[in-house]
């Protein structure tokens, strides 16, 4: 009987490493403020909560009760991932092999971390499960929605500020609009804010200086953390537009401020047969693998994830657009 090629793949070893996960938790902004949500399915609906109503009860009376009703929003499981083939040359030798595999992981996981951040931030596109997995956060603020709070109108909590404009006094007037968008909501919650923005905001914030030309922002730490004014917060790549998912976006920079109990991470489990871990990676060896004829291991990096912004009422963007 002739045995195929798909009945000896499952007997092909293969290695596996974590630090790609590392390299993951350390760059994503998304993964370090998002609330985690365990999923152990494709998809998984979780309820929206909010809104719970109060009123005076005399003595005697019956409490009244609530008028808002909970509903549920959906995460989507989606899968991320890519492969890299390296010479066996590389990392034969104990020392440098070993850098070499560890650099490659690294690599993989900051690559991953960027394109779920842009994936979850600044995809402006419709989600259609491929070139965009999920309705980002700028999306989700770029639409018309109905919510159990009532209609969100479209670009309602989007500031666009010219490039030209985002200077001096006109720069921080924009600031205090855009969180006031944020803070002046009923969901506003001081202790579950955060701030993530794109590093373009850096220089941007150094030119902003008072009437003796002092700058009014001044780092408060170096680092991906980040503190903006008075919340905690992190940098990220992914805080710019482009119209599909990528991790080299090259839109419009933009920040964005809200509640962290609205991002929802949606940790799914890895396929069958996959790599362990999520994000993870697994290296197949040339020496008993499918590059045994070419001396070139192969190294898979994935993860898999849903995300959802829950509520758009919940954000505000500041976005620096180009001069008209």
């Amino acid at each position: 009987m002739t045995t195929s090629r798909q009945d000896l793949e499952v007997l092909i070893p293969t290695e596996f490493s974590q630090t790609v996960l590392t390299a993951m938790e350390q760059t994503s902004a998304i993964e370090q403020v998002a609330r985690p949500e365990t999923m152990t399915s494709d998809t998984k609906e979780v309820a929206r909560f909010g809104g719970f109503t109060v009123g005076t009860v005399a003595k005697g009376a019956e409490y009244g009760f609530s008028q808002h009703v909970p509903d549920k929003v959906e995460l989507i499981a989606r899968k991320v991932g890519g492969a890299a083939k390296i010479a066996e040359e590389d990392l034969v030798d104990t020392i440098t092999g070993e850098g070499t595999m560890s650099r490659t992981e690294k690599e993989a996981g900051s690559a991953l971390a960027v394109h779920y951040d842009h994936a979850a931030l600044g995809s402006t596109g419709a989600p259609d499960g491929i070139n965009v997995k999920y309705e980002s956060v700028y999306r989700a603020l770029s639409q018309n929605q109905a919510t159990p709070w009532g209609a969100y109108v479209a670009n309602a909590n989007i500031v666009k500020v010219e490039t030209s404009d985002f200077v001096g006094a006109a720069a921080y007037n924009s600031i205090v609009d855009w969180l006031a968008k944020y803070e002046e909501s009923i969901w506003f919650d001081e202790g579950n804010t955060a701030v993530l923005a794109s590093p373009v905001f850096k220089s941007r914030f150094r030119k902003i200086v008072d009437l003796n030309g002092n700058p009014v922002f001044v780092d408060a730490r170096s680092g991906a953390d980040a503190a903006f004014f008075g919340y905690g917060g992190r940098w990220t790549r992914g805080a710019r537009t482009h119209a599909t998912d990528t991790q080299t976006p090259t839109g419009n920079p933009f920040m964005v401020i809200g509640s962290t109990e609205m991002l929802i991470n949606g940790r799914a489990r890895t396929s069958a047969g996959m790599v362990p871990g999520n994000p993870g990676t697994a290296w197949q060896r040339a020496n008993n693998g499918i590059g045994f004829l070419s001396d070139e291991a192969i190294m898979k990096a994935m993860m898999r994830r849903g995300f959802k912004c829950a509520l758009p009422q919940a954000f505000s963007i500041l976005e620096i657009i180009p001069d008209a």
